[in-house]
């Protein structure tokens, strides 16, 4: 037996344990429902819901010059959904919160403003359905995933700003909070979204490196 299969029977333990977790504690159980309202609401992309992303599970027969001969479907996207993590709210001291991956689990830090608390909610989502991405049956679920919010942030900014951020991605950010480029992409949408200044769901002080709110969109 490889070692995917005992990262997957891990997983498999894991999710049954959250499980059990979440039917007993409240306040997991209602932190739980909060998330999921938000992975319906803002989140469609990262699990593959939307038509847009569906589309590209479109597949095409060629000959052998390379010509188009005809069309199918090569299936439904994986499913992705964060419904199996365990989400707490507890005492932090330096950070205002986390995504295990390895346990599946999002805390968030006690006592934060309603603001803070949000974008570091979505903050800690994005690294987990980004490592569900990474979990998924089809290795190419998350590729598809990034070049749907690349396609949209040039939408939004254009071509122009949009890759002056992956510019600055690869020079600063990523390096420095190991974040990777479809973790600030989906950042960038958030703060596209939510009317935040560029950087701020991305978090760590990084609003500096970006435009600021009047340059916001084109």
């Amino acid at each position: 037996m490889g070692k995917y299969y005992f990262r997957r029977k891990r997983l498999e333990k894991i999710r049954d344990n959250n499980f059990e977790f979440r039917c007993v504690t409240p306040q997991s159980h209602k932190l739980l429902f909060e998330a999921l309202a938000y992975e319906d609401r803002y989140f469609k992309d990262m699990t593959m819901q939307l038509k847009s992303i569906k589309d590209y599970y479109m597949c095409y027969y060629c000959d052998e010059d390379g010509k188009i001969q005809g069309k199918g479907n090569r299936g439904d996207p994986p499913y992705i959904s964060i419904s199996d993590w365990k989400i707490v709210e507890k005492k932090l001291r330096k950070r205002e919160g986390y995504c295990n991956v390895c346990n599946l689990e999002i805390a968030l830090k006690q006592g934060l403003s309603p603001k803070e608390r949000k974008i570091t909610f979505f903050h800690e989502m994005i690294h987990a359905y980004e490592a569900e991405l990474q979990w998924a049956e089809q290795d190419h679920a998350k590729e598809l995933v990034f070049i749907f919010l690349y396609k949209n942030l040039i939408k939004k900014v254009g071509e122009k700003k949009a890759n002056s951020f992956l510019k600055i991605v690869s020079g600063s950010m990523f390096w420095e909070s190991s974040h990777s480029v479809l973790f600030t992409l989906k950042s960038l949408d958030f703060d596209i979204r939510l009317k935040l200044p560029f950087g701020s769901v991305f978090s760590y002080g990084k609003t500096d490196f970006f435009p600021k709110n009047k340059d916001r969109v084109k």
